[in-house]
């Protein structure tokens, strides 16, 4: 912060605009935002049947297990009482 604050009191010294300075850090973070969203998607090929299984599979109840039971007996954090 403080750095932030010498570095446009030094630009207005110098000429500079301090709505200018701000404005290109704004530009730099929206412009870093955009590359990270970018870098976080995933782009799978298949072929049409492949996707069809995939549907098929997630429409599909799961098989009752031990684990699934547990999971389902358990109660959620947010209805357990607060300590």
């Amino acid at each position: 912060m403080i750095k932030e604050i010498r570095q446009t009191a030094k630009a207005d010294l110098i000429g500079g605009k301090r709505w200018e300075r701000m404005q290109s850090k704004t530009e730099k973070d929206a412009r870093r935002a955009a590359e990270d969203a970018q870098c976080d998607r995933t782009l799978f090929v298949i072929s049409s049947d492949a996707y069809a299984a995939i549907v098929k599979r997630f429409d599909e109840m799961p098989k009752p297990n031990e684990r699934l039971r547990r999971t389902m007996r358990t109660t959620p954090p947010w209805e357990r009482e607060k300590r």
